[in-house]
């Protein structure tokens, strides 16, 4: 089967580390990523025995056990599998100080095509996750979460506890090498590059 590869970069305006405790700290993930989180991180940078996992309303199929951490480098990277329709697909964010911040790689590699040819919905999910992201690491208010138990299916419908906007846009219908950009009323609120279809 073919699989796809789908890279996205935000910059984010607090530093590494801050920004990997919020990547690895079960009561931040659940601020901004997950109704329910489980963390812990072996030593040595492999994932090992490690666990990584984050399940609930706001996650695509969204019962535990998904998630399986590959890689911890504290400060630098994270990486998981993470099985969705019936395929492991794995995760993989890089952190990179970048201006007074951290440039945040995500990318998301053996995703299967969808068998109805929908564009790739997860990669919804995921700007608007890392949108997130960057407000919980910024302090400022975290945008709206998919509620998956809302509808039936991959169907979604957006939830927020407050009215900020996530300010995270998509170009329709992209295709390999498009770029999308979070409109920027200051530098730390994002600046978007989506990169679609092969390796990056």
């Amino acid at each position: 089967m073919t699989t796809q590869t789908h890279t996205y970069r935000v910059h984010i305006g607090a530093g590494p580390g801050a920004v990997y405790a919020a990547l690895t700290d079960p009561a931040a993930l659940q601020a901004w990523l997950a109704e329910h989180a489980e963390v812990s991180l072996p030593s040595g940078g492999e994932g090992g025995d490690g666990v990584f996992e984050f399940w609930g309303r706001y996650t695509p199929e969204g019962e535990r056990g998904r998630q399986r951490l590959l890689a911890a480098e504290p400060g630098r990277r994270l990486a998981f599998a993470w099985t969705l329709q019936g395929a492991e697909t794995e995760v993989d964010i890089t952190l990179e100080p970048e201006d007074g911040g951290t440039l945040a790689t995500l990318t998301h590699s053996g995703v299967p095509p969808r068998p109805s040819g929908d564009s790739y919905w997860v990669g919804d999910l995921l700007m608007l996750s890392l949108a997130n992201l960057a407000s919980y690491c910024e302090r400022r208010s975290v945008g709206p979460r998919c509620d998956f138990t809302a509808l039936g299916g991959t169907e979604a419908r957006s939830r927020s506890s407050s009215s900020s906007r996530t300010g995270c846009s998509r170009i329709p219908g992209g295709t390999r090498g498009t770029t999308a950009r979070a409109p920027r009323p200051r530098r730390s609120a994002g600046s978007w590059r989506d990169r679609r279809g092969g390796p990056t």
